[in-house]
């Protein structure tokens, strides 16, 4: 628990031996290994990012590649591993072809762009916890997060009246 960070360092006892307990870790030079700890909880801490981008993604698609890296941001900081997966890299675009998915290695799945709906629904089976679309084919209730592009225009048509840009073109 020490090395996991979760033991009750609220008491002086416990944090002085998980102090100790890191010191000697540290000498010994160990390193976690995420197999074993993913045997243990059954969990792999590795989130997918499915996306349509390409090596060469900024030049391709700006806007779905500042998502990605923010979504990589978010999971890195939570301790999460994010695995972006190219769907231009998969043997016919299949799905089930990609050992990412054969092999349930995520704990989630976020979908980014214009992947095909058949795609979107096959990746959404194969996650075994949870799948947010993002900008893609797939319209819901819940589990989609879509820009709004018509109120970021409100938006801006609002400030410039208001910073006195009264003749507008």
């Amino acid at each position: 628990k020490a090395l996991n960070g979760r033991c009750k360092e609220a008491y002086a006892p416990a944090a002085r031996r998980a102090k100790l307990i890191r010191k000697i870790a540290t000498e010994m030079e160990f390193r976690p290994n995420s197999a074993a700890r993913a045997m243990r909880s059954n969990r792999s801490h590795m989130v997918g990012i499915l996306t349509v981008g390409t090596l060469n993604m900024p030049d391709y698609n700006l806007s779905d590649y500042t998502v990605v890296q923010g979504i990589q941001m978010g999971l890195e900081e939570e301790g999460y591993v994010p695995i972006v997966i190219r769907i231009d890299d998969l043997p016919g675009k299949q799905i089930g072809r990609s050992r990412v998915f054969r092999e349930q290695m995520i704990d989630g799945l976020v979908v980014i762009g214009a992947i095909p709906a058949e795609a979107c629904l096959e990746a959404e089976k194969t996650s075994p916890l949870s799948t947010i679309f993002v900008d893609s084919n797939i319209h819901r209730s819940h589990g989609c997060i879509w820009r709004d592009e018509t109120y970021a225009g409100v938006r801006v048509a609002t400030e410039m009246i208001a910073l006195a840009y009264r003749h507008l073109v």
